[in-house]
C-alpha cells in the first residue's frame, strides 16, 4: 500500500506531459509517477464519495487536460482534473439507457468523446465529456451477436473502436456509428485467450494484453 507500490494494478495512461497514471485495483487509488517511475502524487481510497474509490480499473486523459476512470465498484466513471482535485461523475448502477454495471475500460476519441466498457451489461456506451448519452454498441455482426464480457477499449486514429471480450476471447472493431467491421485476428475472433487491455500507438500499431502476454498487430 506505500508508494510506487500497487496491488493487482489495471489500467494505466500517460499525460500530455509525460506522467503516468496507474489505476491501482485492489487499494482503491490512483498513483502518479514520473517516466522513470519516481513517485509524484497519489489520490483516492476504499469508498464512494467523491474522492473515494472502489476498484478503479481503467483510466484516460481528456484533450482538455482531466483525468477520467472507471470506478467499477462504484459503478460509476469519475472526473478529476489535472491536479487531481475532483471535477464530477456520471453514471450510476443500472441496466437502463446511461447505467452501468462492472465498468472496465474507458477510450477518448479524437472529438473527446468518452467510451465505456459497461461490462457487467455486455455492452459499450459513449458518452460526452459531462456524462451525456450518446450511443450503445451493444451487439454484431448479421445475427446481431452480442458483445461478451467487454474489457478494454482503445480508439485509433483513425476513429475505429477496438473491444477485447474476456468471456469470448475476441478483440472486435466497430465504426465511428458503432458498425461492427470484423475481428482482430482469426475471422472469427478466437486469436486469444483471456484478452484484457488494449492500446494502440501513433503508427496504428495495437497492442493487446492476452493470457500473461502482449500479443501486437
Amino acid at each position: 500500500k506505500g508508494q510506487v507500490q500497487f496491488h493487482y494494478p489495471e489500467g494505466v495512461t500517460v499525460t500530455q506531459d509525460g506522467r503516468i497514471i496507474v489505476a491501482d485495483w485492489w487499494n482503491d487509488r490512483l498513483q502518479v509517477l514520473t517516466a522513470e517511475g519516481v513517485f509524484l502524487a497519489t489520490a483516492g481510497s476504499q469508498g464512494s464519495q467523491p474522492l473515494f474509490f472502489n476498484r478503479p480499473a481503467d483510466v484516460a486523459v481528456h484533450h482538455n487536460g482531466q483525468i477520467l476512470f472507471t470506478d467499477s465498484g462504484n459503478h460509476r466513471v469519475k472526473v478529476l482534473n489535472a491536479d487531481l482535485t475532483y471535477s464530477h461523475c456520471f453514471c450510476g448502477k443500472g441496466a437502463q439507457p446511461g447505467g452501468l454495471n462492472d465498468p472496465c475500460g474507458i477510450a477518448i476519441n479524437a472529438d473527446g468523446m468518452v467510451y465505456v466498457a459497461d461490462n457487467g451489461n455486455n455492452r459499450v456506451q459513449k458518452f460526452t465529456p459531462e456524462g451525456e448519452l450518446l450511443d450503445i454498441i451493444d451487439s454484431k455482426g448479421e445475427e446481431e451477436s452480442q458483445l461478451n464480457g467487454p474489457h478494454g477499449l482503445c480508439v485509433d486514429a483513425n476513429g475505429i473502436l477496438y473491444v477485447t471480450e474476456w468471456r469470448s476471447n475476441t478483440v472486435s472493431m466497430f465504426s465511428k456509428n458503432g458498425k461492427f467491421l470484423g475481428y482482430i485476428g482469426d475471422s472469427d475472433g478466437s486469436s486469444f485467450k483471456f484478452p484484457v487491455f488494449i492500446a494502440s500507438n501513433q503508427t496504428g500499431r495495437l497492442y493487446i494484453s492476452d493470457d500473461n502476454k502482449v500479443v501486437t498487430y
